[in-house]
């Protein structure tokens, strides 16, 4: 009797442990869960405030900058002055902060384009003091340019006015005007052909040496054979100050892709007032 009696203590005591040691470890795996679903929040939430905060080395550069703000909705609207003056003529249109949409501007496009009068214009987006720069639409059937006013104020780039304005003429009758000259070039294979130098100056990497450059010439027919396709309509322009309606006989129009390393360069010069293609440069990746 008294071997059974203890039997049943003794049983009912591991019983009790065994249930301890249970709960023991459940609350143990809810307290891991719980630290860990709070690690994961925290995480969380700094990645997102990580995302949405501007690094110091956006505004270094306007390129840098223009890079955020047409990818970003909550960069772009905070870097945005509102009202936002709207100008169209002689009109003015005040946009509130509510009725902004976020604008791409050129990042959805294939390719884009810059525009210059000299070499030395080629290396300005590079350029960490400018304070002040425009992004341009040119409209080439409209002859019409929408401008977008940045300026760079301590420290920090900001769009403060749009501009559409109708192209400055050309008063010269003995001098062709270049976007007039420019649109038909793209649009009319026989006159591209006729306005290209024969033979063109080439310049590429070298198919042997990667890291050397190729200076050839390719005949007119060659050069319409390889070329790519020129933007038809429309071209966009980073403008730093430079005057690219003014009277310069020379212009520069890059041609580049959005991220994928095309990189091609096309240089033309006015002779006795006619605008001629005088080299062409492939630079891409």
């Amino acid at each position: 009797m008294k071997v059974f009696y203890w039997s049943m203590i003794l049983g009912l005591l591991m019983s009790a442990c065994k249930v301890k040691i249970q709960e023991n470890e459940t609350t143990e795996v809810v307290e891991e869960q719980s630290d860990s679903t709070t690690v994961s929040d925290v995480s969380n939430e700094f990645l997102i405030e990580q995302e949405e905060k501007i690094p110091q080395t956006v505004d270094e550069s306007f390129i840098d900058f223009i890079y955020s703000f047409t990818r970003n909705e909550k960069i772009q609207e905070s870097r945005i002055i509102f009202p936002l003056p709207n100008y169209t003529h002689n009109e003015k249109i005040l946009l509130k902060k509510e009725d902004w949409q976020f604008d791409p501007l050129f990042t959805e496009m294939d390719t884009y384009t810059n525009i210059h009068e000299s070499n030395y214009e080629l290396e300005i987006e590079e350029d960490t003091t400018a304070t002040s720069a425009q992004l341009e639409w040119i409209f080439l059937k409209e002859k019409k340019i929408r401008r977008y006013y940045f300026e760079r104020k301590d420290g920090l780039w900001k769009l403060e006015a749009i501009d559409n304005a109708a192209m400055i003429k050309n008063d010269s009758t003995a001098n062709e005007e270049f976007y007039s000259f420019y649109e038909r070039f793209a649009n009319d294979s026989v006159f591209q052909l006729q306005r290209t130098s024969n033979p063109l100056k080439f310049v590429t990497f070298d198919p042997d040496d990667e890291f050397s450059i190729l200076e050839t010439t390719l005949d007119a027919g060659q050069f319409m054979a390889f070329s790519p396709t020129l933007p038809k309509d429309t071209l966009t322009n980073v403008n730093y100050g430079q005057n690219t309606l003014s009277q310069s006989n020379v212009m520069i129009i890059e041609l580049k892709g959005n991220g994928n390393g095309f990189n091609n360069t096309f240089y033309f010069k006015r002779r006795n007032g006619l605008w001629k293609l005088i080299e062409y440069d492939d630079l891409s990746d």
